[in-house]
């Protein structure tokens, strides 16, 4: 945050008035408040609320004209867009940061440097090294005109110059300046900021030869800090083990990987529920999306170089049906029919694939309330059925006999049989309602997205004639690229009308029943635009959400969405959502060479689309269709 020291430089009192005046503005937001939230949004690990939080204040500051408050949320969004790798927010913040700089009259003081030193450093995570490492130099000019030369600020700026030197190739340069942050880093205070300098130093080392004996060296100098009876348990130690953890696994510290990971969850699991049991004694004091009216009654983070990725860890001991459909087969299956159908190996496929969660990886615990059982597939071609069929059908229900039975659950009234002996032609007729991959557009256009993703989802353990893989491949890749653009269209116009133009109309007219119902629609639509642009079908809706979270592409939008369904979120902040979500989309079509348009309304991109169909019949379908 911007204290007035850092706009208003001391200045001799026979010099010249400065060629600029600033006023305050009348109205001011509350500015101490929202970085406090910002804070406890950071160290619970929430992101995507975080974003909305600043971004939400961002947006007020500029309508008060509140530029100073507006400079210093700009400051904190550059980490944020950093971190989560939103290159185009990214490049956005910093450039109206660098711009506010001079409009609010600040050049040259330490507090323009920080903010050149973090817009550098953002600019670095997104490829432009050569531009940061000349806003690098500015922020050093700004800092050496105001800070003594031990002064510990400048330990952030020579870590983050010499990651920069170190992605241009200039090794030497890069390990004088963590050198230089190392002799800064002596208090106890700064013990988690060297760990990540001892990283960063470890990282370079092996960069240039992965067997230098200075490697470990580090390493355990900064496993050390991390150990020290000195080091403040915090979020910024969870913080930093969090991100530290990946780089020890990386470096071939798997034992310090997951201590540190261990560490980090523990944190964060006991911050949420302290922040959960504070929800129910007071659910207005800690919910982000009531902030502004909290805060209405009533700094500068540093953000070391980053070094690695966290991993999920479910250490529960809970086994998903898709493996032990595996295990069972392996186990049992496979020497029983080696053992008594010798002859028919050669000409089956085996797994687990087609309806119910534990097909998609999707079951818990809950799941094996009904309609579960430990099971597998055995799937031959209609040609084998008449000569192995019965046999197999015989081993099967011998085998099952002999299931766990403290896998097996009550049957619904609407639940499936599963697993068994079946023909490769029964189970994508059962699925598709054609025996095999689509053959004709009009196929591929009107079969449900859920049957496809029944149709290829799960494992196969075993395809010894591959034709079973087969069918799932095509359908895998196989849609024409004009059914592709069709179906990207519809959605395109769909949530565009439901999302960026009926939920907002529906709240005038006062029926906030059709707005749920619109946002309902968008948040559907969007899941099935999410999951075609990368290839996937997405699956019956109670599993749209965590089958998002799977895809590397436009996947952290679940949590956007899930936000948009929430009881109690406000109505601007789901409009700013739904806005943020479309501008997003309609990127991703544009880097895909589906569209041109540059607008963020995606009925302009829904054209597009369906002015790149080629084939005449598909492009006089109705928008809305596929």
């Amino acid at each position: 945050m911007l204290e007035k020291d850092d706009y208003q430089e001391p200045v001799c009192p026979l010099s010249p008035p400065p060629k600029r005046v600033w006023h305050d503005p009348p109205e001011r937001i509350p500015l101490d408040r929202v970085i406090a939230e910002c804070d406890r949004l950071f160290g619970e690990e929430q992101p995507f609320l975080l974003g909305e939080h600043l971004r939400h204040w961002r947006r007020k500051a500029a309508e008060l004209g509140d530029k100073r408050s507006e400079l210093s949320l700009l400051n904190e969004l550059m980490g944020h867009y950093r971190m989560t790798g939103d290159r185009e927010r990214g490049l956005e913040a910093v450039r109206d940061g660098f711009r506010l700089i001079g409009e609010v009259g600040i050049e040259g003081s330490v507090s323009a440097g920080t903010i050149l030193l973090n817009g550098a450093t953002a600019l670095k995570s997104f490829g432009k090294v050569k531009e940061a490492l000349q806003h690098y130099a500015e922020a050093f000019r700004c800092y050496g005109a105001h800070l003594a030369p031990e002064d510990p600020r400048y330990a952030g700026l020579f870590n983050n110059m010499a990651a920069a030197y170190a992605d241009n190739g200039e090794f030497r340069h890069a390990e004088a300046y963590y050198r230089k942050a190392l002799a800064l880093l002596k208090e106890k205070s700064q013990l988690m900021d060297r760990a990540v300098t001892e990283i960063n130093l470890a990282q370079l080392y092996h960069r240039q030869d992965p067997s230098d004996p200075r490697i470990a060296e580090c390493l355990d100098r900064a496993y050390g800090c991390f150990e020290s009876p000195d080091a403040e348990y915090g979020s910024y130690y969870a913080h930093t083990c969090r991100k530290c953890a990946g780089a020890f696994g990386d470096l071939g510290e798997k034992d310090r990987e997951r201590e540190l990971n261990k560490r980090a969850d523990a944190f964060y699991d006991a911050a949420a529920q302290k922040s959960a049991s504070e929800a129910r004694k007071d659910p207005e004091k800690n919910d982000v999306r009531k902030v502004e009216s909290a805060v209405r009654s009533g700094s500068d983070r540093k953000i070391p170089e980053d070094t690695g990725r966290p991993g999920p860890s479910s250490g529960r001991g809970f086994m998903r049906g898709i493996d032990l459909a595996k295990e069972w087969f392996e186990s049992a299956g496979l020497p029983a029919i080696r053992e008594k159908c010798p002859d028919a190996l050669p000409f089956l496929a085996a797994g687990l694939a087609g309806s119910g969660s534990e097909c998609f990886g999707f079951d818990d615990e809950i799941s094996r309330d009904h309609d579960f059982e430990v099971r597998f597939s055995i799937w031959i071609s209609e040609e084998q059925e008449a000569r192995f069929g019965f046999r197999l059908e015989r081993l099967y229900a011998e085998l099952r006999k002999q299931a766990p039975a403290s896998e097996k659950s009550g049957k619904s009234a609407w639940g499936q049989p599963g697993g068994g002996v079946e023909t490769i032609e029964s189970f994508f007729q059962r699925h598709l309602g054609i025996p095999g991959a689509p053959r004709h557009w009009e196929q591929w256009l009107r079969i449900p997205e859920y049957a496809f993703a029944e149709a290829v989802n799960g494992a196969v353990f075993l395809d010894n004639p591959g034709a079973f893989t087969a069918v799932r491949q095509t359908i895998l890749t196989g849609m024409p690229r004009d059914v592709l653009l069709k179906k990207l269209a519809a959605r395109a116009a769909l949530m565009a009308q439901s999302g960026q133009y009926n939920f907002a109309r529906c709240l005038k007219h006062g029926e906030r029943g059709a707005a749920h119902l619109a946002l309902a629609e968008f948040v559907r639509t969007t899941g099935s635009m999410i999951h075609l642009l990368n290839g996937a079908f997405a699956p019956y809706y109670k599993w749209l959400l965590k089958s998002l979270r799977t895809l590397p592409v436009l996947g952290d939008m679940a949590d956007p969405l899930e936000f948009l369904l929430a009881d109690d979120a406000p109505d601007d902040l789901r409009l700013s959502v739904v806005e943020d979500i479309c501008r997003r989309t309609a990127s991703v079509l544009r880097d895909r060479g589906f569209s041109d348009s540059q607008e963020t309304f995606l009925e302009a991109h829904a054209m597009e689309l369906m002015r790149r169909i080629e084939n005449r019949e598909i492009r006089s379908l109705h928008i809305m269709e596929g």
